[in-house]
């Protein structure tokens, strides 16, 4: 019967510990989310490089499904100029976060705001995000992304 109330004891003991474990991979995982929206809007393959697993894969806005090389390909400096002679992000964010942690894998899901620009002035797409996250060598690395456009508010209707 007493080890009971050790038990209890220790998990009192340990509970705020593994909630700081918790918080601290939340903030990890969403830095690490922040950083890739950062590196392809930037053309950055390096960094792109730097948080991708090797056997990354991505299902993109319209239901492709491509690969590491292929997405890193996407933001080549030639992909970068002729982006620039067209229409290019203004900015883009990640909010509504939600996380979840399981030993080594993860999953981030969040709300993608992108700005374009238009002659209007900017108008804002928004997606949601999903970020699957695999702990590789003690580092946090994006094993996929899913996005998903969220349909905008239907114009209210006159009375």
């Amino acid at each position: 019967m007493r080890a009971l109330p050790r038990h209890a004891v220790l998990l009192c003991l340990l509970a705020p510990a593994i909630a700081m474990a918790d918080d601290r991979a939340d903030a990890v995982l969403l830095q690490r989310a922040n950083a890739l929206v950062a590196a392809q809007l930037a053309s950055d393959q390096p960094a792109l490089e730097g948080l991708l697993a090797a056997d990354y894969l991505e299902v993109s806005p319209v239901g492709d499904v491509d690969t590491r090389d292929e997405v890193i390909g996407f933001y080549s400096a030639e992909a970068k100029s002729r982006a620039a002679a067209g229409s290019t992000p203004i900015d883009a964010v990640l909010d509504d976060v939600q996380v979840r942690v399981d030993d080594d894998a993860a999953t981030l899901i969040a709300r993608e705001t992108i700005r374009m620009p238009s002659p209007d002035g900017p108008r804002a797409i928004a997606m949601r995000v999903q970020f699957q996250f695999r702990l590789i060598n003690g580092e946090w690395r994006i094993a996929t992304t899913q996005y998903t456009g969220i349909r905008p508010p239907a114009p209210s209707k006159p009375h």
